[in-house]
C-alpha cells in the first residue's frame, strides 16, 4: 500500500499536470493574435491564450500576495494583542500585591511598587487610586491628591477618582473644593450619596439654602419620603435660624453670620414653623430652649419629648432627663428615664438602664438604683 506522503505527492502531481493541460488547452484553442496596452508606448502582442494565462497567473500572485500581507498583519495584530493582555494580568497581580502589602502595613514597599507602574504605565488608573490610598494611609495626603488629580486629567469620568479627591479634599479641610469636585460629578452621575454627601458639605459651610438646592433632588433618586421631609424640615429652619440671604451660592458660616433675633418675634416664629414641620428636631429643641427662657418648663419638656419620641436618638432622652434633673424634679427625671428604656433591648437597653440607675443616685435612691442595675 502507498503511504500518506506519496500519496499527498502523487496528487499534487496530478493537479499540476491537469493544470499544464488546461493552459495547453486555452492556448491551442485561442492562437488569434491580440494586442495588451499598459500606456501609450507600451504594448505586448501575444496569443489571446497566452495573454489569458499571463494575466490569470498575475492575479493569483497578486490575490496571494495580498493575503499573505493580511496575514502577516494580523498575526502581529493578534501577537500585540496577548503582550497587552499579558502586561494587564502582570499589572493586576502588581497591584494585588502592592494591596496586600497596604494591607500590612507596608507602607512604603506598597508605594515602591505602585510608583513603579505608574512609571511603566501612566494611564493606569487603577495603579494611581491605589497608589493614593497607599500615600493616604502613609500621612502624605497632599500627595495623595496630586496623584488624584493627575489621573483624574486623564480620566476625566471616572467617578472614583473623583470621590476619592472629594475625601482626601475634607480630610485636608478643603470643603469648598469638595463642593465644586461633586459639582462636576453631578453633571454625569447623580445618586444618593453624591448628593448627601454635597448637602452635609454645604450645611458644614453654614449655607442651608445650597443645601436645601442639593436636598431637593434627592426625590429624583428614590430617596425615602418620610426622611426626606424630615430631612428638609431641619434644613429650612437652618434657613429661618441664620436669616441666609436669597442670593445663591453665598456662604454664611454661623460664626460670622451674627444674627440677632428679635426676642418679641423669634419664639412666634418657631411655633409657626413647627406648625408647618410638627417634626422638626431642631425646631422643637429650640422651641424647649425659648420655654425655658420664658419660664415654662412643662412646655419646654413636651418640646423635648416630641423631639425624643421623632428622632429615636437615646441621647435626646437624656437631654429630657438631664432638663428635670436641673429643675430638681426627681419623679419627673425617672418616669422619662424609664420611658426612654421601654423600646430598646440588648446592649442598648443596658446603657438605658445604667442612665436610670445614674438619675437614682444622683437623688440619692441607692437602693432603686441597686435593683436597677441587679436585674
Amino acid at each position: 500500500m502507498l503511504s500518506a506522503v506519496m500519496l499527498r505527492r502523487i496528487n499534487r502531481l496530478l493537479i499540476g499536470l491537469a493544470l499544464l493541460a488546461a493552459g495547453a488547452y486555452i492556448v491551442t484553442i485561442n492562437p488569434a493574435p491580440a494586442t495588451l496596452r499598459l500606456g501609450s508606448q507600451s504594448a505586448y502582442t501575444a496569443s489571446t491564450g497566452v495573454l489569458a494565462l499571463i494575466l490569470f497567473c498575475a492575479g493569483v500572485l497578486f490575490a496571494t500576495l495580498a493575503s499573505g500581507w493580511w496575514t502577516i498583519r494580523g498575526l502581529w495584530r493578534e501577537r500585540r494583542a496577548l503582550a497587552r493582555e499579558r502586561q494587564q494580568i502582570a499589572n493586576m497581580e502588581l497591584i494585588v500585591r502592592a494591596r496586600g502589602e497596604i494591607a500590612a502595613h507596608e507602607f512604603t514597599r506598597a508605594q515602591s511598587l505602585l510608583s513603579g507602574l505608574v512609571r511603566r504605565d501612566p494611564k493606569n488608573c487603577l495603579a494611581r487610586i491605589e497608589l493614593s490610598r497607599t500615600l493616604e494611609a502613609a500621612g502624605d495626603l497632599k500627595a495623595a491628591l496630586d496623584v488624584l488629580d493627575t489621573a483624574r486629567r486623564d480620566h476625566p469620568m471616572v467617578t472614583e477618582i473623583t470621590l476619592r479627591a472629594v475625601h482626601i479634599q475634607r480630610a485636608l479641610g478643603n470643603r469648598i473644593a469638595c463642593l465644586d469636585l461633586l459639582d462636576m460629578l453631578l453633571i454625569s452621575t447623580v445618586n444618593s450619596y453624591i448628593l448627601e454627601t454635597a448637602r452635609d458639605l454645604a450645611t458644614e459651610l453654614g449655607d442651608p439654602k445650597r443645601a436645601l438646592a442639593y436636598h431637593a433632588r434627592l426625590v429624583e433618586v428614590g430617596y425615602d419620603r418620610n426622611r426626606f421631609e424630615i430631612e428638609r424640615a431641619s434644613l429650612e429652619f437652618a434657613v429661618l435660624r441664620l436669616g441666609v440671604s436669597e442670593i445663591q451660592g453665598t456662604y454664611i458660616t454661623p460664626e460670622s453670620a451674627n444674627v440677632q433675633h428679635d426676642s418679641t418675634t423669634w419664639p412666634q416664629q418657631v411655633l409657626q414653623f413647627i406648625k408647618r414641620f410638627p417634626k422638626c428636631v431642631p425646631a422643637l429643641i429650640e422651641a424647649a430652649k425659648q420655654s425655658t427662657v420664658s419660664g415654662d418648663p412643662e412646655g419646654a419638656a413636651a418640646f423635648l419629648t416630641r423631639a425624643a419620641q421623632v428622632s429615636s436618638d437615646p441621647h435626646d432622652w437624656q437631654a429630657i432627663t438631664q432638663f428635670w434633673i436641673d429643675q430638681q424634679q426627681p419623679d419627673k427625671a425617672v418616669a422619662v428615664a424609664r420611658t426612654a428604656g421601654k423600646p430598646l433591648h440588648g446592649l442598648a437597653r443596658a446603657f438605658s438602664d445604667l442612665d436610670l440607675a445614674r438619675v437614682y443616685m444622683h437623688f440619692q435612691m441607692s437602693e432603686e438604683a441597686a435593683e436597677v442595675l441587679s436585674e
